[in-house]
């Protein structure tokens, strides 16, 4: 369910300086990605999508997923904790934070355990019972619009009680 991530090319020049320099660049370049990546903060407070939301449709580079893949899968937003599930298994779970200042409202969404794509940017659209996400593992690359050519669509329905 994850999308791809950013591919990193690296161009080999040959020679023991290059190697070393590269090796040294790399070092780092991870050094400042620790530094960035904090520990999330676990709130709380309630947000505009709390609750548990049906994964009702899925489209990914202009293919709908199939509905027999969809069948149980659903989001829990608690605070700023989203949980998926599939059935009672949890596939993924992490923090996020909303923007509704944004147009259209932006959503970012961190993976708490190390996987593939730990990081999503998104967009969101609330209406009623309804919630539409935009995401994608490219978070310089947020999407504009619901296009499943710019991340995976995904469309919820509020569950009910």
């Amino acid at each position: 369910m994850r999308t791809v991530s950013i591919l990193l090319v690296t161009l080999l020049l040959g020679g023991a300086f290059t190697q070393a320099q590269e090796k040294k660049d790399k070092s780092a370049d991870k050094k400042e990605d620790k530094k960035e990546e904090k520990k999330p903060v676990i709130k709380k407070d309630p947000t505009p999508l709390e609750g548990q939301w049906s994964v009702v449709s899925l489209e990914y580079e202009g293919k709908p997923a199939l509905a027999e893949k969809l069948k149980g899968m659903h989001l829990l937003f608690e605070g700023n904790q989203l949980t998926i599930k599939r059935g009672g298994k949890i596939i993924g779970q992490g923090t996020f934070t909303l923007d509704p200042k944004q147009t259209p409202a932006a959503l970012d969404y961190l993976e708490a355990r190390d996987v593939y794509s730990p990081y999503d940017a998104g967009i969101y659209l609330l209406e009623g019972n309804t919630l539409k996400l935009c995401t994608t593992a490219d978070r310089k690359k947020r999407p504009t619009d619901f296009d499943s050519k710019q991340g995976q669509v995904v469309m919820l329905k509020k569950a009910t009680k």
